[in-house]
């Protein structure tokens, strides 16, 4: 039987029974969908968060103070605190690696009608640098602001434009209520700031609770004033932020501060941790695969169900086509030719699923980039990657759950099909 005849026989075989076969292409249909929206988000999450970490700095380490782990939850104090003193040293060692360097201590909170969620930080000037900020207008905080009486800060692009709604500008006055964090503490001070600069809006640093645009920078010194701390050398920083020349140089300078602070009488992995964005990178590399294992066993157990669906439908047809097979073989049918049919019927049904499941499946991630936003990285490149690998999937399950009915079909005796009523 040549194949154009076996595919037009195959359709009107399928057009024979449109309700029990429109079963079989639902099935495909939602195999595709959920593959679509599962795969392809997972994907796209990934993207996102690899995405982040590179936005997260440029080329960036951070050393945390106490044990903590990355990608997990647990979390130790240090015996011996950082302090502003330990960077002053790194920086003062002058690894020509090392591009810009900061400490980071969180002052307090803001309050801006019922929202906390502002913070206060002081830094030095290396945080435009590390932080790959870019400036809305104005300047960033520079050495000059340490000894200044007024109060410079830099305002977070949702502090700038959302909390305060855009009504603010450079060289203006602003007064605001800071929560300072004084041990178990709570204080309220208003102080009031003048505004150098603006920032531009940018990604929040993964695996934090810090959101540079929520943030209020201003310079260390000050920032230490408004918490009464006059020993700036002393003070106990909450992160030291350094960013390096090059890519390749993460685990080097790594290593250098890590030598550096052991030689001020700190421990590695009790009194600080070192991470860098390769550490992330190889953290989100490693949840990844955990997590695709996983997909993949729900896929695996969706495309079985769905090809269940044929395995089902075959059977059925079959024995309602036992005459009719029977037939083809008096005709001259080979057994070859009816197991292509009922191939091509099952390959025909996976087909229609699979178009009408991709398109589908392309207009639920589009609407679902309206409310999430890592699915925005769900780009047309990793939708059809993702295809890619699940269709071909679809269509050879498709094929292998319909051998066994179509083999039941070829083993069919004509003279033994034509007496059956």
């Amino acid at each position: 039987m040549r194949l154009s005849k076996a595919f037009k026989l195959a359709l009107r075989n399928i057009s024979r029974n449109k309700l029990r076969n429109s079963f079989v292409v639902l099935a495909f249909i939602l195999a595709v969908i959920l593959g679509g929206i599962i795969i392809g988000p997972v994907n796209g999450l990934k993207s996102y968060w690899v995405s982040s970490i590179n936005e997260a700095g440029f080329n960036a380490i951070v050393v945390i103070p106490g044990r903590a782990e990355l990608g997990g939850s647990g979390y130790s104090p240090p015996t011996k605190y950082i302090k502003v003193e330990d960077a002053l040293y790194i920086k003062n060692k002058n690894i020509k690696e090392i591009v810009a360097i900061s400490p980071i201590i969180i002052v307090g909170f803001l309050i801006f009608g019922q929202n906390t969620s502002s913070f206060m930080a002081g830094g030095w000037e290396d945080l435009l640098t590390i932080g790959e900020l870019k400036l809305h207008k104005g300047r960033f905080i520079e050495e000059r602001d340490k000894n200044d009486q007024e109060i410079n800060a830099v305002l977070g692009y949702n502090v700038w434009n959302k909390y305060l709604g855009g009504n603010v500008d450079v060289n203006q006055k602003l007064e605001v209520n800071l929560i300072l964090r004084q041990n178990v503490l709570i204080k309220t001070l208003n102080v009031k700031l003048k505004i150098i600069g603006l920032l531009e809006k940018r990604p929040p640093i993964p695996g934090t609770n810090l959101n540079p645009n929520d943030a209020i920078i201003v310079y260390l010194n000050q920032a230490l004033k408004l918490a009464n701390i006059t020993d700036v050398n002393n003070a106990i920083v909450d992160n030291i932020f350094i960013s390096v020349n090059d890519f390749n140089n993460l685990d080097i300078v790594s290593q250098e501060v890590v030598k550096i602070l052991e030689e001020r009488g700190y421990k590695k992995d009790i009194d600080f941790t070192i991470v860098s964005q390769k550490d992330a990178l190889n953290v989100v590399d490693r949840i990844f695969s955990q997590f695709n294992s996983f997909i993949n066993i729900i896929w695996a157990v969706i495309i079985i169900i769905s090809s269940l669906s044929v395995l089902i439908v075959m059977v059925i047809t079959v024995r309602e086509r036992y005459k009719e097979i029977g037939t083809l073989r008096a005709l001259g049918a080979k057994r070859t030719d009816v197991l292509i049919l009922f191939l091509f019927e099952s390959l025909i049904l996976s087909l229609i699923g699979v178009l009408i499941g991709s398109v589908t499946s392309i207009l639920v991630i589009q609407i679902l980039k309206e409310s999430y936003e890592f699915i925005r990285y769900v780009t047309m490149e990793i939708i059809l990657q993702t295809y890619s690998i699940i269709i071909p999937e679809i269509i050879l399950a498709s094929i292998v759950f319909a051998l066994y009915p179509s083999y039941r079909a070829t083993k069919i005796e004509p003279a033994v099909a034509l007496r059956y009523e």
